[in-house]
């Protein structure tokens, strides 16, 4: 559901260290909704502007720090939704994530994550859309990660990328990565 703060989460999560065990065999999808319609209605009595700013398949705004770890030998499909600025209030860029956390991502054991950010459009500001935004990335042992970037149109900076990390991207072992960014495009 979407936050007070314009920010719409398939699993939002809490701040600290976070562990999600992925049993063997097993298929689970999250997926954030769409964030594409007008929902600036008539607001109530001291209510604030219901601005969407971004679609959001895992992650938390508004915590930083500690790690979000993955592992075990099931597999996860994160997928965030679309986002644009037909809520027009001109306020903020846009953001389309799978995984976004301020805090360092783990991957490891036999884990097969995707995850993707979907199309994000701004026509007058910025837009982003990023398979995963963290800290910092580590994908160890066997496991498999693919991380998509959506296509992205904007009038001011623009993005997509499958990963967009503020700090070192470590893979070790026997990992694979595949990471894809999506089409960029101006807006006039």
């Amino acid at each position: 559901g979407k936050t007070t703060t314009g920010y719409y989460y398939g699993v939002k999560v809490p701040g600290g260290n976070v562990n999600v065990v992925l049993a063997e065999g097993t298929a689970s999808e999250i997926r954030a909704c769409d964030a594409t319609t007008d929902d600036n209605g008539p607001l109530e009595e001291n209510e604030l502007p219901r601005t969407v700013l971004a679609s959001i398949g895992i992650g938390n705004s508004d915590e930083s720090g500690g790690s979000f770890t993955m592992r075990g030998g099931g597999k996860l499909t994160v997928k965030s939704g679309a986002v644009n600025n037909a809520n027009a209030l001109e306020v903020g860029q846009r953001l389309s994530a799978g995984i976004y956390l301020f805090s360092n991502v783990i991957i490891e054991g036999h884990a097969k994550i995707e995850m993707s950010g979907n199309k994000c459009i701004s026509t007058f500001g910025a837009a982003y859309s990023r398979g995963i935004s963290c800290s910092q990335m580590t994908i160890t042992d066997n496991a498999q990660v693919t991380a998509t970037g959506g296509d992205v149109s904007a009038v001011n900076s623009r993005e997509s990328s499958g990963i967009s990390a503020s700090r070192p991207l470590v893979i070790n072992g026997n990992a694979v990565l595949k990471a894809y960014g999506g089409d960029v495009t101006k807006q006039p």
